[in-house]
């Protein structure tokens, strides 16, 4: 029970985040991103807290391709420290777009992104991209409790790895 718990507040925490990253990002004071052609510029790295949740296998790619040829990209890929934090799987489905587009000289799809808290920095940002992360992974995949206990250790490392980080600014900082 306590655990639902926890998930609950973590997604009422990023719900609310996002709320306020929308409203941002649709603001008039926001530049637009350069444009980005995946497989035809150079390759945007993965974040690391992306690495919590396993990629989608390659038919599952062909399926999002053939998804996002007929539909578009729906959702923007999200980007942290320029790289991907969200959307690593739509990332590949559209270079694979790309590939066979170039292949048969047809208009490219330029990637929809944006920048997660854009000229932020600290442990509490980092806190903040590893929730986003959670929030918009646990419960968008087919995961059983089993998989869904090893994100969360995995994710744990991240969360001990940024609170060392803060105590080492702490310390620091008394001096």
């Amino acid at each position: 029970m306590e655990k639902i718990i926890c998930h609950f507040q973590l997604f009422k925490l990023c719900a609310v985040y996002l709320y306020k990253a929308r409203k941002c990002l649709n603001s008039t004071m926001i530049q637009a991103p350069p444009l980005h052609f995946p497989y035809l510029d150079d390759e945007l790295p993965i974040h690391p807290y992306s690495l919590i949740f396993p990629a989608i296998p390659d038919h599952g790619i062909e399926l999002l391709a053939e998804s996002i040829e007929s539909n578009g990209q729906l959702y923007p890929v999200v980007l942290y420290q320029d790289a991907i934090l969200d959307g690593k799987n739509r990332y590949k489905a559209i270079s694979l777009i790309n590939c066979r587009r170039t292949m048969n000289k047809q208009r490219l799809l330029s990637l929809k992104y944006g920048r997660f808290m854009y000229g932020e920095s600290g442990s509490n940002i980092d806190l903040l991209a590893l929730k986003f992360v959670e929030a918009t992974n646990l419960y968008r995949r087919n995961l059983t409790p089993p998989h869904q206990d090893a994100i969360a250790s995995f994710a744990q490392k991240f969360l001990d790895a940024i609170a060392q980080k803060e105590r080492n600014l702490c310390s620091t900082s008394n001096r």
